[in-house]
């Protein structure tokens, strides 16, 4: 044998590069009983990532458990003893080596939780002692009107090395169960926590903030933090930890922090997540100069005004470093969209020039808005916004499906994209496509890199000809998608359900056209 390998890091190494596709696990299991020198390096990357509970279970006697397992389906019962320390010895070899545990099976029942808890040997306090990635979503059985209950299970993984705990429940009860954590995991570094279903859809979330904050006040080393909401004290310890760097707080209920010491706000803050603008507002304008890299305000049922949506971009744009900022997202409520009446429109639709302080971060590689009625722009507007962002990928300006205003962008409008955005590859755009201009540009300039381009509900009127141009100026185009595209996504159906939709006959006349348009794009890309 080379001595190389018997230098223990060098084995480490090769049997690390398992995580890679042409290696299976199966075949590092061969590699531990090949021979001893290989075992222990082996085992420990086999173990290191579980998704599930079952090795362990399978490592203890096999009149132990009579364990019925797919995918998504967990049964144990335990079968004619209780579990004895001798049990544990096998397993034992196993469980230190375990750094990662999603636990996101579906449980008919936890009894086995109910034996392993009860029977952990006594110099043991969790069952993977040197954990330090939990992923704790566990799913129930929907067939079963008693769904076991798994949530207080938790402590059995929350050991003192414990780095990232993404959490979910379908229960706000369950929250106070983690109001001391802090304490009991003092390494964590990242944390979120999601409510999905709530099993009593009566019950506030109030009820659940209290027990959070207690946790999030614990936190000292903490570098992402995700919760649904804080009390204003918690708030203002989470803006003084010196290590945060990434903060979602959706929805949030906050809209005044003149508490907060500006001077020494969430000095490292980079990535910053929050439900309405007028919170975004209260939160800038209580931080000096911030560098932010991404920006998301969204997913609420908040319908921003023209003028709160000035107000926003002035405050961003005199906040925050016009290098650093790379991506800024604004999402909509497009599940549930609101309808505006005609003399409403002009409350919500939003002019080039309220967008124009964006202008000035000049390293933007994502933008994606989304505004209730959508965006009154011009060809004008169009050429200083591209000028203005010469690394842009990703492009994207959206109204909600309730209705969109006329755009006036035209054709000649996106040739400025492929004069000026290289390596744009994906754009969302309400344009007029019903005039279509001679296409007098030469190949060798034309834009490689965009595929993909939403028209929301674009007019046009000569697909044909629409292809033509667009293929000028965007040879690699590929997809074309329209705001029946997005309804079939937001509704989560899916293309064969198309002719099952309830729209106006303008947008479904408005999709069957512009697919004409992308049948013709195939077409000249199957032939080239």
């Amino acid at each position: 044998m080379h001595r190389a390998l018997q230098i223990i890091d060098i084995v480490e190494k090769i049997c690390e590069v398992t995580e890679y596709p042409y290696l299976q696990r199966r075949d590092l299991a061969v590699l531990a009983r090949t021979c001893k020198l290989f075992f222990d390096s082996a085992i420990s990357v086999l173990w290191r990532n579980l998704d599930r509970v079952s090795p362990l279970l399978r490592c203890m006697p096999s009149d132990l458990w009579d364990i019925t397992e797919s995918d998504s389906f967990l049964n144990l019962h335990v079968q004619r003893r209780s579990i004895t320390s001798a049990d544990w010895e096998r397993p034992l070899v196993y469980m230190h080596r375990v750094r990662s545990f999603r636990v996101d099976i579906l449980f008919e029942t936890s009894d086995f939780l109910d034996a392993l808890s009860s029977s952990l040997p006594r110099n043991r306090s969790y069952i993977f002692p040197n954990l330090e990635v939990l992923d704790w979503y566990p799913k129930h059985n929907p067939d079963n009107d008693h769904p076991s209950e798994v949530f207080h299970y938790l402590r059995l993984f929350l050991t003192p090395n414990l780095k990232t705990l993404p959490l979910s429940t379908t229960s706000v009860a369950d929250f106070g169960i983690i109001g001391n954590l802090g304490l009991e995991c003092p390494a964590l570094k990242e944390f979120s926590l999601a409510v999905a279903f709530l099993i009593d859809p009566q019950t506030p979330w109030d009820t659940a903030t209290s027990g959070v904050s207690k946790f999030v006040s614990g936190l000292t080393h903490i570098e992402s933090l995700s919760v649904p909401d804080l009390y204003d004290a918690a708030l203002a310890h989470v803006a003084q930890l010196p290590q945060l760097k990434r903060l979602d707080i959706r929805p949030a209920t906050f809209t005044n922090l003149s508490a907060f010491p500006a001077a020494n706000s969430f000095p490292v803050l980079t990535e910053l997540y929050l439900s309405t603008m007028e919170q975004a507002i209260a939160m800038l304008t209580t931080l000096p100069e911030c560098s932010l890299v991404e920006f998301v305000v969204g997913d609420s049922e908040n319908q921003p005004t023209n003028q709160v949506a000035r107000q926003f971009y002035s405050t961003l744009a005199s906040r925050c470093s016009h290098s650093s900022l790379r991506d800024i997202h604004i999402r909509g409520n497009h599940t549930e969209p609101a309808t505006f009446d005609m003399d409403q429109v002009s409350l919500y639709s939003v002019q080039g020039d309220i967008l124009e302080p964006l202008f000035s971060f000049t390293n933007l590689v994502s933008v994606m808005l989304s505004h209730p009625v959508g965006f009154d722009l011009d060809d004008a507007t169009i050429v200083a916004m591209v000028r203005a962002w010469p690394r842009i990928e990703s492009l994207g300006f959206q109204a909600g499906s309730s209705g969109h205003i006329p755009s006036r962008v035209t054709l000649e409008g996106l040739v400025t994209f492929s004069r000026h955005c290289p390596y744009l590859y994906c754009l969302r755009l309400t344009f007029d496509a019903s005039v279509v201009p001679e296409t007098n540009h030469d190949a060798e300039e034309a834009q490689q890199t965009l595929r993909y381009l939403n028209v929301a509900l674009s007019p046009i009127d000569h697909p044909q000809r629409v292809a033509k141009f667009l293929l000028a100026i965007f040879p690699k185009l590929t997809f074309i998608e329209t705001l029946c595209d997005d309804i079939l996504e937001e509704a989560d159906l899916g293309f064969d359900e198309y002719d099952e939709m309830d729209v106006e006959p303008h947008v479904a006349t408005s999709h069957d056209v512009w697919k004409k348009v992308q049948e013709s794009l195939l077409l000249v890309h199957a032939s080239s």
